[in-house]
C-alpha cells in the first residue's frame, strides 16, 4: 500500500488498484478502490471496498468485497524498503535490467531496460551489455546495447525519480508506443532482494518490481538485475 498523493493510494502487487475514496470512523475505516485492468488480460476490472478496523499496531485489519467475492485483508508495515544506513549503488551507477515471463495465452514475452546514471529509463535490446576489451582480454568499455523494442514491439521511454531518500520506493514513468499498449504510464518501482559483495560499500539488489497505470491499464514486470556499473 503505497503513496505520492495526498489524494489517493495506490494497492500494488500482483494486481494494482487506486483508492478512490476514504472513509473513517470512530470504529474503522472504509476504502472504495478500482482495479486497473492488467496487462495481457482480458477480463473486466472489478470494483473493490475494504473495510478495516483501527488497533493501535502497525496494520489494518478487515474484509474486503470484490463483486461476488468475499473475504479477509491483513495490511502488515514491512520495514523492508527502508534505507537505514545503507549506501544504495542504484543512486549513482548505470543498471541493465531484464525479464522474460510467459503471458496468459502461453506466450513468452521479453523485454531488457537500461536506467543510466541520470535515471533515465529505455528499453533495450535483451542480448545483453556491449564489453570492449583491449589486447590482454581486459574490459576498457561497456556501453548498453542499441534502443530496441520488447517482444510485443513495444518501445519504452520513461524516467526514475526519488520519492523519499529514506526508503528504497522510486516513481516511475514510462511512455509506450508502436503496440497496443501505447499511451503514458505512472506508478511505483522498489528494489528487492538485496546482496552485497566484498569489498564494495555498496547495497545491491537481485531484482526491480515496477507497477504502471496509464488510468485504465496496468504493465506489471520484475526485472531482473543483469549489469551494474563500475
Amino acid at each position: 500500500m503505497l503513496s505520492d498523493s495526498e489524494a489517493s493510494f495506490v494497492i500494488q502487487g500482483s494486481d494494482m488498484l487506486q483508492s478512490t475514496a476514504f472513509s473513517q470512523t470512530s470504529d474503522g475505516i472504509t476504502i472504495n478502490l478500482k482495479e486497473y485492468v492488467k496487462e495481457n488480460d482480458g477480463t473486466d476490472p472489478v470494483d473493490v471496498v475494504i473495510t478495516g478496523n483501527l488497533t493501535p499496531t502497525d496494520n489494518i485489519k478487515g474484509t474486503y468485497v470484490r463483486g461476488v467475492e468475499t473475504g479477509s485483508v491483513l495490511f502488515i508495515y514491512d520495514p523492508i524498503y527502508e534505507r537505514g544506513d545503507r549506501t544504495p549503488f542504484f543512486y549513482t551507477q548505470n543498471t541493465y535490467w531484464k525479464l522474460s515471463k510467459t503471458l496468459v495465452d502461453a506466450s513468452t514475452y521479453s523485454a531488457a531496460f537500461g536506467v543510466n546514471d541520470s535515471f533515465k529509463v529505455t528499453g533495450l535490446e535483451a542480448e545483453g551489455m556491449d564489453f570492449t576489451f583491449d589486447d590482454d582480454g581486459e574490459v576498457i568499455s561497456v556501453d548498453f546495447p542499441a534502443v530496441a523494442a520488447d517482444s510485443n514491439g513495444c518501445n519504452y521511454d520513461g524516467n526514475l525519480d526519488i520519492v523519499d531518500t529514506h526508503y528504497f520506493i522510486y516513481n516511475i514513468t514510462l511512455v509506450v508506443t508502436n503496440c497496443a499498449l501505447a499511451g503514458a504510464y505512472e506508478g511505483l518501482a522498489t528494489l528487492e532482494e538485496e546482496y552485497t559483495i566484498e569489498g564494495h560499500p555498496h547495497t545491491y539488489y537481485e531484482f526491480m518490481t515496477f507497477c504502471v497505470s496509464d488510468g485504465t491499464r496496468t504493465i506489471n514486470n520484475r526485472l531482473t538485475l543483469d549489469y551494474f556499473g563500475v
